[in-house]
């Protein structure tokens, strides 16, 4: 049983198509577009696997903002992560690891 359905998402400056499948045992969800909200370049991916890293940011706004009870999601390369971080008045503090477990 395979009956693959397209969903599209789309903010402002970045969109992924979802890619559904209903296979035996589940749902299988794959994205396999995915752009950068800054510079707007298609990332890297084969076969629905990024092939390359980004910073993806999801930011469910409380009170006392002025944004209350809106969710914000965006994806940064790491060229526009680099060039936004560089902006930073204090430095973004680093840690090594010593594998990766996501």
């Amino acid at each position: 049983m395979n009956d693959a359905r397209y969903y599209k998402w789309k903010t402002e400056n970045f969109f992924v198509i979802i890619n559904v499948s209903l296979k035996e045992g589940g749902i299988v969800v794959a994205e396999t577009e995915c752009y950068c909200s800054s510079c707007g370049r298609k990332l890297k991916s084969e076969n629905g696997i990024l092939q390359e890293d980004a910073l993806f940011v999801k930011k469910n706004w409380g009170y006392f903002s002025r944004k209350d009870l809106e969710t914000h999601e965006f994806v940064l390369c790491e060229d526009c992560y680099d060039a936004m971080v560089a902006r930073f008045a204090k430095p973004v503090r680093t840690m090594l690891q010593n594998e990766v477990l996501n």
